[in-house]
């Protein structure tokens, strides 16, 4: 989620040019596909390993490796290369590498709702935009946080030039030192950490506000689409059914998660799939017409709107570059 390493994701795309790097599934063969997660392995994933560990993915004629990169667009940049078959990046992220010509796409949107918020200790009494003035505000300019930043200052009318701006690392300590009031922080990582230390503290959630940024996806290269159509098809389907799965069993999610990462702590992955799965996932906004998977265009039309007034974003790709319904609907057409 890190916006200003944009030149790093204009890459060869070489690999693209070996024929057969992973062959298709034959009789009782399966097919071996890699998934980039954007982080190392968490609670945000609960869904995946859920659906590797009921073998989801084999029984589509897969051969799943997990791998992580550290960031979202590290994630997109290994896919375009051709180092991996499919990544889980931001959905913003795609719409920044579309207009840089890494031709990626999101076939499957697992998390709706942006995880950007701005956390600060209840004693502060930071509860509305407005009582930020006059306050030291954590920030963070290389992040998709700073982006939202403006976005919410932008519709409060506060000028951002007149508030006292503190450079802020991830962790909590800087707003547990009081050196800053408030900071910018991920709901699934911070504003976690706080409810299982027990720390008090209010925050400010985007979509609280009206404003949203379209989050985690499953994305893979135009061409695999083209010419591989039926491993895109069973990728989909078996990570949809995995997170399905995970979102009405969450404790058995949680021990797929630890069994195969088990240096996670099990308390901390359990509460970040249950923040993901009240607030983050947005599965209680999906309809018949608009199923769990759905790339909603209307969120991404806004968060290409947001990108391009606050971002690194000149002018938006064409709704068809983003974006293909066409697995999630398949995949929910045969569940009827």
């Amino acid at each position: 989620m890190r916006w200003h390493r944009i030149a790093l994701l204009i890459v060869p795309m070489i690999l693209w040019a070996l024929p057969g790097a992973v062959p298709d599934a034959g009789a009782g063969e399966l097919t071996k596909v890699t998934y980039v997660l954007q982080w190392a392995p968490d609670g945000r994933w609960a869904g995946e390993y859920l659906a590797k560990e009921r073998g989801y993915y084999r029984d589509e004629g897969l051969d799943v490796t997990f791998t992580h990169q550290r960031g979202s667009l590290a994630a997109i940049q290994q896919v375009g290369a051709g180092g991996a078959e499919f990544a889980c990046p931001e959905g913003g992220d795609i719409l920044v590498v579309r207009e840089k010509g890494v031709t990626v796409r999101s076939v499957a949107l697992l998390s709706r709702n942006t995880p950007i918020a701005f956390m600060s200790l209840k004693e502060a009494n930071i509860t509305k935009p407005e009582d930020l003035i006059g306050k030291k505000v954590g920030v963070q300019r290389a992040s998709s946080t700073y982006t939202g930043f403006q976005a919410l200052m932008n519709k409060h009318k506060i000028d951002i030039e007149t508030l006292e701006k503190i450079e802020a690392a991830f962790g909590l300590e800087i707003l547990l030192l009081k050196k800053v009031d408030i900071r910018p922080v991920f709901m699934f990582n911070e504003y976690v950490l706080a409810r299982r230390r027990g720390i008090p503290v209010n925050v400010m959630w985007l979509p609280d506000y009206g404003i949203n940024l379209v989050s985690m996806t499953v994305a893979t290269t135009d061409r695999m689409i083209r010419e591989r159509p039926q491993v895109v098809q069973a990728l989909v389907n078996a990570t949809l059914r995995g997170r399905l799965d995970a979102i009405k069993e969450r404790q058995a999610a949680v021990e797929a998660l630890v069994k195969n990462v088990p240096d996670l702590d099990r308390g901390l992955a359990e509460e970040t799939w249950n923040v993901l799965v009240d607030q983050l996932i947005g599965v209680k906004d999906a309809t018949r017409e608009r199923p769990y998977g759905f790339n909603d265009p209307d969120l991404f039309k806004a968060t290409g709107e947001i990108l391009q007034k606050f971002g690194p974003i000149k002018k938006l790709p064409p709704e068809a570059e983003v974006f293909d319904n066409r697995f999630v609907e398949a995949f929910h057409r045969a569940r009827r």
